[in-house]
């Protein structure tokens, strides 16, 4: 098995490195890795204007990974950019962060946090968008860019206080990471927290799982688009 991680922002090397690291632990022995990011894009995704930002090239290399024999795309942002026209491009299946961390939390608990560096609108809409409002008691944001979310001491630091008074105040029983910068402190939120925390690790383990139960997106719901002209 080949999982493509499409990280759609113009990431470093090292950042690239560290995460395509991360994924390969997680998955089982035998699954195939890469992970990449985009030559034209935002360098991070915080606003409305950057997830748009990064559609276009986001799509050419969900198509090139389909040709390319890839078994599955994890599209690496929880704003889930172009989530649905990739569905609609390709075949084999294409995971959002967003969308798996959000579903996975709604199997542990009833009462979501989500902690997210960005701007909270985005991540209200996101959730709107999967029907799930009923789920979320409250949506909390870092006072930290994306970028800053690589000091992770400092990003550990930051999502334990709000996951804290979101857990006292607001009846969390369940902690959503909302963002890939996030990766690497599931476990030890958890440890800390005493209730479950989803992070971004998810993503690649739900792509993994629709690859071994031979399932992707339907292509009643997201048909192969007409050809007709269309310039970029």
């Amino acid at each position: 098995m080949k999982i493509k991680v499409i990280v759609p922002i113009l990431a470093s090397d090292a950042g690239l490195k560290s995460l395509a690291e991360t994924y390969r632990k997680l998955v089982r022995p035998g699954t195939k890795v890469e992970v990449i990011g985009l030559e034209k894009g935002p360098e991070t995704i915080e606003y409305y204007y950057d997830a748009e930002f990064a559609k276009i090239p986001l799509l050419e290399e969900v198509q090139k990974a389909e040709k390319e024999g890839f078994d599955a795309v994890l599209i690496s942002c929880t704003s889930d950019p172009g989530l649905y026209a990739c569905r609609e491009i390709v075949d084999i299946p294409v995971v959002g962060l967003g969308q798996a961390e959000l579903f996975v939390c709604t199997m542990l608990g009833s009462h979501i946090c989500t902690i997210t560096p960005g701007n909270p609108a985005m991540t209200k809409d996101l959730v709107k968008s999967y029907g799930l409002e009923h789920f979320i008691v409250s949506i909390r944001s870092v006072p930290l860019s994306v970028s800053e979310l690589e000091d992770k001491e400092k990003a550990k630091k930051a999502a334990l206080e709000l996951a804290r008074r979101s857990i006292e105040e607001d009846g969390a029983d369940v902690i959503m990471l909302d963002c890939g910068g996030f990766r690497g402190l599931m476990h030890d939120l958890q440890k800390e927290l005493g209730v479950p925390v989803v992070g971004p690790e998810v993503g690649i383990l739900v792509a993994e799982a629709l690859v071994l139960g031979g399932l992707s997106q339907s292509k009643v719901a997201f048909p192969q688009p007409v050809q007709k002209r269309r310039i970029k």
